[in-house]
């Protein structure tokens, strides 16, 4: 979280967030930060339980579905059962398509020879 304060900071001063700043035990300093207004966090997640339960979407929104299914977080905001909807809808959209081969070049899957030579070179057996 610490590398992503400065982002959290200039969000926070443009209103999206709010800054809270106390102390732990008195003495570890602590940032929090809240979401300012919620109601359009609460908007685009009815837009996409709507397309998801079978509205029309426009081009814009399943590019937003795309991004959000292929990130993984879609999966946190909605049950899917098995995702067929989903898929049909972010097969072609190309932002989904980039962030999918992101997340497949960027991720360590068990068994990547990466992992086993970490294991390697710390001294593990």
């Amino acid at each position: 979280m610490w590398k992503y304060r400065h982002y959290l900071r200039r969000l926070a001063e443009r209103g999206v967030f709010g800054a809270a700043r106390s102390r732990t035990l008195g003495l570890i300093p602590v940032e929090r930060y809240e979401y300012a207004d919620v109601a359009p966090l609460r908007e685009v997640r009815a837009l996409l339980g709507r397309v998801l339960r079978g509205h029309e979407p426009d081009a814009r929104t399943v590019t937003l579905l795309t991004l959000a299914h292929r990130s993984g977080v879609l999966g946190h905001l909605f049950d899917l059962d098995g995702g067929k909807r989903v898929e049909e809808l972010v097969r072609d959209d190309w932002a989904g398509q980039a962030v999918k081969t992101y997340v497949d070049k960027t991720t360590k899957k068990p068994g990547d020879l990466a992992d086993g030579m970490t294991l390697l070179s710390s001294g593990g057996s």
